[in-house]
């Protein structure tokens, strides 16, 4: 990767914010806005959830752009107390936040926070087995 100083951020950011940086790193990638945070929570959440860094396996910038690129992505297994989370609308949540594409994310932090709020199963629900 091209400056040191960004290495380790790299894996976080989103596709698009990276192509600012490295300009053609993405080839036609759209301008980067509010999404790219988004992105990056996203990014950080998965791996406090699940113990490991996302996109590390790249060894180069090439590699990591096409894995951030990939539609496929899904988390399969959480480190958080089961059944206080609605596993499938999380997943589906964390594959918009994750798009490629920024018009398929959630289009503020707000709008995620609010999102991730609505995976919590009601308490009422935590134990039962609905």
């Amino acid at each position: 990767f091209s400056g040191e100083r960004f290495v380790e951020a790299f894996y976080a950011m989103a596709p698009e914010r990276i192509n600012e940086i490295i300009p053609g790193a993405w080839e036609g990638a759209p301008a980067a806005g509010p999404t790219c945070d988004v992105y990056s929570v996203a990014v950080v959440l998965c791996e406090v959830l699940t113990g490991k860094r996302l996109f590390s396996e790249s060894d180069d910038l090439t590699e990591m752009m096409e894995q951030k690129q990939d539609p496929r992505f899904q988390i399969i297994a959480v480190t958080h107390p089961a059944r206080k989370i609605d596993i499938r609308q999380f997943n589906d949540l964390i594959g918009k936040a994750l798009s490629h594409d920024p018009g398929e994310r959630p289009q503020t932090m707000q709008a995620f926070a609010e999102a991730l709020e609505a995976c919590r199963v009601p308490p009422e629900k935590v134990y039962s087995k609905e």
